[in-house]
């Protein structure tokens, strides 16, 4: 394959895993974690806890995630669809290095390419 193929291949995995990362992150999140994740985030921005009044960041399970909200609650993105965002940013970049992992190292089979879009298909059973 050529090198012209190959980035064409990349850009449209890439774009199909942004769509499907657009079509199946829900905009509110299903669970409180992601009201945890935006109350620190509120905290840091403010830099006190009124609420709870402990100190910034207790309990911060993933201060990458944390970080990447924070900043695009610095971008004017607010609330829920920061984590909104956040979480198709995450899948995207999720589905993209299966797409390109299964590139990289094809089935047994010898099936690459019946593999590589593969990596798509378990994103259909994370939704409720």
């Amino acid at each position: 394959m050529g090198v012209g193929k190959a980035t064409a291949s990349s850009r449209v995995a890439l774009l199909t895993s942004a769509i499907v990362s657009w079509w199946f992150v829900p905009v509110w999140p299903y669970l409180d974690d992601g009201y945890i994740i935006l109350h620190s985030a509120d905290v840091v921005l403010s830099g006190r806890d009124a609420a709870y009044g402990s100190p910034a960041l207790t309990g911060v399970t993933s201060p990458a995630y944390l970080a990447l909200v924070v900043v695009l609650e610095l971008l004017h993105v607010r609330g829920a669809p920061a984590i909104q965002v956040a979480n198709i940013l995450g899948l995207t970049a999720s589905l993209f290095g299966s797409w390109r992992s299964a590139a990289r190292f094809p089935s047994p089979s010898g099936s690459a390419r019946r593999c590589r879009w593969s990596c798509f298909c378990p994103v259909k059973s994370s939704r409720p």
